[in-house]
């Protein structure tokens, strides 16, 4: 099995969506507990791509399986902070491979 990391693209958007879906419904990782309509994340995906923020996600056979990401705070005062957030499906954890 072979994971291929780059940057999201609009494409991801459905796939990035069940990816982010699966993981908040454990309840365990995430603030959220599920992911936000398909149009609310093709229109975050959309502001990334354009935007070239740092979005990265990890596919496999072209199915998005984590992602990693930062994105800066919005206030002058704080541009030097960024959140980082990042989730694997819970099918490729614990298998001896890590996203790099």
């Amino acid at each position: 099995m072979e994971a291929e990391v780059r940057q999201i693209r609009l494409s991801d958007a459905e796939s990035y969506r069940e990816c982010l879906d699966s993981v908040a419904r454990e309840r365990r990782y995430l603030a959220q507990v599920e992911a936000l309509p398909i149009e609310r994340i093709k229109s975050f995906v959309t502001e990334s791509v354009a935007t070239d923020a740092a979005q990265y996600v990890a596919t496999i056979d072209g199915k998005v399986v984590g992602w990693c990401d930062i994105f800066g705070h919005w206030a002058y005062a704080l541009a030097h902070v960024g959140t980082l957030g990042m989730g694997v499906h819970s099918a490729y954890r614990r298998q001896g491979w890590a996203f790099a």
